[in-house]
């Protein structure tokens, strides 16, 4: 489900509508653009019904984890992926509902604000723990032995705080959205009285997009984590609350009809088992053949840099990563159609075990030894490849692998 956020421009103050994962917010009435940076815990509410009788005192939000994301993790000797999206209690509140089940979607959510008035009940509210959490979810219907034990990775992961509005009436405790009582004791409400007082640190923070070097403006969709300068030709990210420059290049395509898909290009070793390509094929028993002299090529993995549904996600980085000797020179010159970066390196990284894995002849052998498998990245850059657009499919010059264009274009929403 997309969840649609009700905020206030950071430039003119005028309300807007978004979905939750944008991060370019564009202006309809100042025509602003703004970047919101990610590092922040989003904290949204449901909007409320509550008796304008009621005391600020006796008002309290409770707190829901709302996960969304892909899971890829071991299950015997398969490797699995579900995609889940959920919203869980995040407190000890007898009564409460577990989930709150259609109401985000169907309802506008608003960011939590210094001028929210009432108390925040303390809960499970660290990613930490909120994926721990996640992890629980996958035993049901499965290994659980191998599930809770096994490897996990999270990818293209949206995790915020979504506030229940209740309050306090004659020791009961209402919901204040359906105005209904959902506890009848106040101690079970407040518990051991753990609350938390609202924090300038929850809200997000915005940059201007204006290109650090030559002051042009910062272009990208409304779900980019990566924006391009037009002018100087120059490509950032945010990172610590500023646009940092990343390193990029283009493979050029003589096919007219062509899309631009960006692949993070990931050079990283693994604990002395893989130092080249070479070790990379024979761990996985690749029944390949390539040059003696790529062999001893620094070891690089191509993941993709937008979302994917997870079959797609591993096709397409296996294919490409086995492919890597194949690839032309690439060039610094930006293209028309250069499909938006969606998927942040920092979740690239944690993406390089799977791949390992999804590649391998033989997951038993491989799984044994993922446990104490970690990767040393030493250098990445985006790369754009060309994609031509061949029936109603997406088909990579390089490997012949297509991408159909409504599993592209519903990956937005992932």
């Amino acid at each position: 489900m997309e969840l649609v956020i009700h905020r206030n421009c950071p430039s003119c103050g005028a309300p807007i509508e978004l979905p939750e994962a944008d991060r370019l917010i564009k202006c309809p009435y100042c025509d602003n653009h703004n970047y919101m940076a990610g590092s922040a815990l989003l904290r949204y509410v449901l909007p409320d019904r509550i008796p304008s009788k009621v005391s600020e005192r006796d008002i309290r939000y409770v707190p829901y984890i709302r996960f969304k994301g892909q899971v890829y993790y071991q299950d015997s000797n398969q490797l699995q992926h579900k995609i889940i999206d959920t919203t869980q209690l995040g407190v000890d509140c007898k009564g409460c509902s577990q989930s709150l089940g259609l109401r985000p979607q169907a309802m506008k959510l608003k960011p939590v604000t210094a001028e929210l008035k009432g108390r925040f009940l303390a809960g499970c509210e660290n990613v930490e723990s909120i994926l721990t959490r996640v992890t629980r979810l996958l035993s049901v219907g499965g290994n659980k032995r191998h599930q809770q034990n096994g490897h996990h990775t999270f990818i293209g992961e949206t995790v915020s705080v979504v506030y229940l509005p209740a309050y306090i009436q004659d020791r009961s405790m209402y919901d204040g959205v359906l105005d209904r009582p959902i506890a009848q004791s106040e101690e079970k409400v407040d518990g051991k009285g753990k609350f938390n007082e609202f924090r300038d640190d929850w809200l997000p923070r915005f940059l201007s997009t204006i290109c650090p070097n030559c002051g042009d403006s910062l272009h990208g969709e409304h779900d980019s984590v990566v924006l391009l300068c037009f002018n100087c030709e120059r490509a950032y990210q945010e990172s610590k609350n500023r646009f940092t420059r990343i390193n990029w290049s283009v493979v050029r395509s003589k096919s007219r009809d062509t899309i631009f898909l960006p692949f993070w290009k990931v050079s990283a070793h693994a604990n002395g088992l893989l130092s080249n390509f070479g070790d990379l094929l024979r761990l996985t028993n690749q029944p390949i053949n390539v040059p003696w002299k790529s062999e001893k090529d620094d070891l690089s993995f191509l993941v993709p840099g937008f979302k994917l549904n997870p079959k797609t996600f591993l096709q397409s980085a296996t294919s490409l990563t086995l492919v890597q000797h194949r690839i032309p020179l690439s060039v610094i010159s930006m293209e028309d159609n250069m499909h938006p970066v969606t998927l942040p390196v920092t979740e690239v990284r944690q993406a390089l075990t799977i791949v390992l894995a999804a590649m391998s002849m033989n997951k038993r052998m491989l799984f044994q030894s993922m446990a104490g498998l970690s990767f040393m990245v030493e250098h990445y850059e985006l790369l754009y490849l060309p994609f031509s657009r061949q029936g109603n499919d997406f088909v990579s010059d390089l490997t012949g692998r297509a991408i159909p264009a409504h599993v592209l274009r519903y990956s937005r929403s992932l």
